[in-house]
């Protein structure tokens, strides 16, 4: 097999994600420049019923509640991220060194019953101390 094909689906994927990238930064400053607008026109509509100067204030209040917001989803999803990781690899420790520490307690039973005392023990104070 050659790696002729390989390379050449390497470097369209390759352009395929820069594309996407481009794409993505155009979306994010188009969005930027449609929030201004929107901006600006909500501060003309309340600047009817206002002074301009809460009219501005209200504004700047919503676009930092809008800026909140999203930071504490971006937080969340990064926090979710994080603790499916973090279960995968707990997983895949788990599956990896299963095999070995039961072979390990089956050779030698003295040192399983320690670390079972030992987990136990650790569990009770855990549970004592909440």
């Amino acid at each position: 097999m050659t790696m002729q094909p390989l390379a050449r689906d390497l470097a369209s994927a390759q352009r395929l994600s820069v594309a996407a990238i481009v794409f993505l930064i155009l979306g994010v400053m188009g969005a930027a420049v449609a929030f201004g607008f929107a901006a600006y026109a909500g501060h003309i509509a309340l600047a009817a019923r206002f002074p301009p100067e809460q009219a501005a204030l209200i504004v700047a209040g919503t676009a930092l509640a809008a800026a909140l917001v999203m930071a504490l989803a971006g937080w969340l999803a990064i926090r979710g991220a994080k603790r499916r990781v973090s279960r995968g690899v707990s997983s895949a420790i788990v599956s990896v060194a299963g095999p070995a520490a039961l072979s390990l307690i089956a050779r030698n039973t003295r040192l399983a019953g320690a670390a079972a005392a030992l987990a136990v023990g650790v569990f009770a104070a855990r549970r004592a101390r909440d």
